[in-house]
Order: structure tokens, then C-alpha cells, then sequence
């Protein structure tokens, strides 16, 4: 199966669920099946109620979330698919609903990353990959049509996953928060070289928008440039990395 942070969740994901009155859900946990959401208590509605109720899920689950504004931080080691899809923010929200089937369609709300590197390296391969001078933390409403939110704290660095995309090709990934950001992109490979290729400006990256970056890597530097394409994720802008000297 594809894993929550494309198009489907995996079985055992987990969702926090709220709804207003007549249900009264305070972060009701959920799992996925293999076929449906399950709570962890039962749900029902009340009899006579003509109200309708409002529907507001996020994922991943978080026991210590308390209400629609919460905070969020993705993992700074994402290099694995377990901790990758764990930083992938998604909500759903279902209005004006008062009986049947709740349907939840999830939208991702933090922003993508995609990196492809070309290596030139004669006898070395690509080690780890680094996106860094970025935020991690986040606070956001979950319960609003339209996303936002503030970062919170100090910028860093953020190890990227290791992936093979649809059409086969091997690229790295990370997902960080919506922010205004000058990146800096960092390459080890396994002869001891680090590379990195620092944004030559400032950069938005948006709510539920994906960004792909295509880099060259060879005896002296790194060359990036970040560009856009539109998949299951809404793209958006270009980012260019400068040269910068390996070691």
C-alpha cells in the first residue's frame, strides 16, 4: 500500500477526530484497518437532534493535542519511512453533517520536498542528505477551511529520506512546515566529502504544496535548483542553490 504521505494510509495509521455537538468528540482517536477508521470508543448520534455537527480530523495522532489550535513539529531524522511519514500533517474536515457515513478527505498541510542528485563522483556514493536553515515546529489551526499557522522557535536541519519514486527514479525527501525560509541543501558521500548549496534567496514555501530540486554533484561543489511539478500535492515556485566548495 501507499503510505499516508501520498494518497492512502497504511494499516494501523492513526487519526485524532474532533466534532462539535450533538457527538461532543474531543480527540477521539482512530485506526485504519485496512478498510476503515475505527475509534477507539463509539460514537453515536443523538436521537431527536436536528443540529448538524462539524467534523475536524488531523493525522498523525498526538494524545497530548486538546483542541483545533495545536502545535506540531516534524522529525529532524526523517531518513527512515516510519519517521518521514510521521511528519506529514494532514486534516480533514466534514461540515453540516447530522447522519450516515462521515467522509474525511485528508489534505496534506505542510510543505514537500523532493530531491534528485546526479553523482559524478568516480568511487563514492551519496551518503546522507540534509535540507538545513529551516523550521521544524509549528502551531495551526486544524479546524478551518483555510490553513495557517505560525513557526515556532529556531531554525535547523533536517536529514532527508532515501525513495524511489513512480517512474523509478531514486530521489530524497523531507517535509517541513509552511515558512519563508533560505534553505541550504548538504550532501556527505561515503569517501568523507560534504557538499552544500545554500539558497541564493529567501524562499515560500506554502501549505500543501510539493517542491522538487534537481542537483549535480561533482569533484568541486553542488549545483541545485529547485523547480515545481503538480502530483497528488498543489506545486508551487523555483528555488536556486548557489555553488558552493566540497570537502
Amino acid at each position: 500500500q501507499v503510505k499516508a504521505t501520498d494518497s492512502a494510509f497504511e494499516r494501523g495509521d492513526e487519526i485524532g477526530i474532533f466534532a462539535d455537538a450533538p457527538i461532543y468528540a474531543r480527540n477521539v482517536r482512530m485506526s485504519w484497518n485496512g478498510a476503515n477508521l475505527v475509534p477507539d470508543q463509539k460514537l453515536f448520534w443523538v436521537p431527536g437532534q436536528e443540529r448538524t455537527t462539524f467534523f475536524t480530523a488531523y493525522y498523525p495522532y498526538n494524545a497530548d493535542v486538546t483542541d483545533t489550535w495545536a502545535g506540531f513539529c516534524v522529525n529532524a531524522d526523517q531518513s527512515t519511512h516510519e519517521l518521514y511519514t510521521a511528519s506529514d500533517l494532514m486534516t480533514a474536515r466534514s461540515a453540516d453533517i447530522s447522519e450516515g457515513v462521515i467522509n474525511l478527505n485528508f489534505r496534506h498541510q505542510l510543505s514537500k520536498i523532493v530531491i534528485y542528485i546526479e553523482n559524478n563522483i568516480d568511487d563514492a556514493e551519496i551518503a546522507d542528505v540534509y535540507v538545513g536553515n529551516v523550521y521544524g515546529r509549528y502551531e495551526c489551526s486544524l479546524a478551518e477551511t483555510y490553513f495557517y499557522g505560525n513557526v515556532l522557535g529556531t531554525q535547523g536541519t533536517i536529514k532527508a529520506g532515501k525513495v524511489t519514486t513512480a517512474d523509478g527514479a531514486t530521489a530524497w525527501t523531507v517535509i517541513i512546515p509552511p515558512q519563508y525560509a533560505r534553505p541550504v541543501l548538504m550532501v556527505t558521500t561515503t569517501d568523507g566529502r560534504q557538499y552544500t548549496g545554500p539558497s541564493e534567496t529567501e524562499f515560500w514555501f506554502t501549505s500543501s504544496c510539493r517542491y522538487s530540486a534537481s542537483a549535480v554533484l561533482d569533484g568541486d561543489s553542488i549545483l541545485t535548483d529547485f523547480t515545481s511539478e503538480v502530483t497528488e500535492w498543489t506545486d508551487n515556485n523555483d528555488i536556486a542553490f548557489s555553488r558552493s566548495g566540497g570537502v
